[in-house]
């Protein structure tokens, strides 16, 4: 069994596996947008990034559809070897209505990502460039090691997991992108590792009642 969602109370509801008639995809897609029209705010919600086309979906977005849909939610922790040695940090969020996982996602954000690290030398090599560029003198006091607080990982790991275990619990993937901004909106460059994505495990297909 695998799940739908009621159109008229926004609730996600099972029905027996096989291929999605053309009015049921219709009524998957619109339900969303019809979300989207009227609880979700451009540019708080969601909002398109420069140089992209299609919307990305913000975490308060997230937490709308996931609300709308009658759904709830937790963000765990993982804990590896990164998280140990402080290098980075994954967290996974699964979605569940009651005890049935719908969706997960995990989220990663680490000191190997340029935006939260830059060596000595980098950091002079970029503020070198910057300079050359606006026909300034070089400012030393940039040229240091620059290091994120541990918690500005923490957050953008915990985004990264909810925004991407929303859009695959709702199907909302062919209307957003997941968020890659910081909490002020600014864009965050395609660097670092890739957020890990998972689908429902098997045992949600083969017995749904016991899902967990």
């Amino acid at each position: 069994m695998t799940t739908d969602v009621d159109t008229t109370t926004g609730e996600i509801v099972t029905y027996v596996p096989g291929r999605l008639t053309p009015e049921q995809a219709r009524e998957r897609s619109a339900w969303v947008r019809e979300v989207t029209k009227a609880a979700l705010q451009e540019g708080v919600d969601f909002g398109v990034i420069p140089g992209t086309d299609k919307p990305s979906l913000l975490k308060p977005g997230a937490e709308m559809l996931i609300l709308a849909a009658g759904l709830g939610f937790t963000n765990e922790r993982v804990d590896d070897d990164d998280c140990r040695t402080h290098q980075g940090v994954t967290y996974r969020c699964t979605v569940r209505r009651g005890d049935i996982v719908l969706a997960t996602c995990d989220g990663y954000a680490g000191y190997d990502e340029s935006r939260y690290y830059r060596s000595a030398e980098e950091s002079e090599r970029q503020e070198r460039a910057y300079a050359k560029q606006d026909r300034r003198t070089p400012r030393e006091d940039r040229f240091a090691e620059y290091r994120a607080p541990w918690n500005t990982l923490v957050k953008m790991a915990q985004k990264r997991a909810l925004v991407g275990a929303a859009l695959n619990a709702v199907a909302g993937s062919g209307l957003f992108v997941t968020d890659d901004t910081d909490d002020d909106g600014t864009p965050t460059p395609a660097r670092g590792r890739s957020r890990r994505q998972s689908d429902p495990p098997a045992e949600f297909y083969d017995n749904l009642p016991e899902a967990r």
